[in-house]
């Protein structure tokens, strides 16, 4: 069976959302961005991954993202894919 879950992201899935990102998008962003917007606070990175049931997030293949921050009472996508 097969599993989507959307979870806070691993710092292990980096190149791979930088990649993702610049699949998706004409110009990409550098994976130093979203190192560097990840340690801003209010900053979250949330992951779309599709794994066999039963399987740890590091082995789970990454299908998506959403960078958002959120500063008091709203949020803001900064990027999505």
């Amino acid at each position: 069976m097969v599993e989507i879950a959307a979870v806070p992201a691993l710092r292990a899935f980096l190149p791979q959302v930088t990649a993702l990102h610049a699949a998706a998008f004409s110009q990409g962003w550098p994976q130093s961005a979203f190192d560097a917007l990840c340690e801003q606070p209010g900053v979250e990175l949330w992951l779309a991954t599709k794994r066999e049931a039963g399987r740890c997030d590091e082995e789970a293949a990454l299908v998506g993202f959403l960078l958002a921050r959120t500063v008091a009472d709203e949020c803001e996508v900064l990027t999505i894919a």
